[in-house]
């Protein structure tokens, strides 16, 4: 499992390295708590919308890669609305979402990692 904020080192240009990243992995897992939507970039606006979001590029990669996306819903979080989301992001509210509460967290990480196995996936990008 690669875990992005470990694999991106000072001076790393981002993109090159999540682009290598992606094609070497075979699903993302897009791990969405409460303040998911509502971060905010230096400009005080939804950092999701941002062209230049980390999260954002990674997402929208694997999308058009057509990996295996699993939204991750973080306790009680629900899934973001399509229209707040920029167009190419706006298929991830589709997706079939996988609750994690944290009071059941390890019955609910196996299921995860069932998902996983069956997909064949080696690595897995975490964010």
């Amino acid at each position: 499992m690669v875990v992005d904020v470990d694999l991106i080192r000072p001076g790393d240009e981002w993109r090159a390295v999540l682009d290598r990243e992606s094609t070497r992995s075979a699903a993302l897992l897009v791990i969405i708590g409460p303040a998911w939507e509502h971060l905010t970039n230096h400009d005080s606006q939804p950092r999701i919308r941002d062209a230049d979001d980390v999260v954002r590029y990674e997402i929208a990669t694997a999308l058009d890669k057509r990996l295996l996306v699993i939204p991750v819903l973080w306790g009680r979080t629900a899934p973001p609305a399509p229209e707040t989301l920029p167009p190419e992001l706006q298929r991830l509210p589709g997706l079939h979402a996988t609750v994690v509460d944290q009071r059941l967290r390890p019955r609910d990480l196996e299921q995860i990692a069932v998902r996983l196995r069956s997909a064949g996936s080696a690595d897995v990008h975490e964010h």
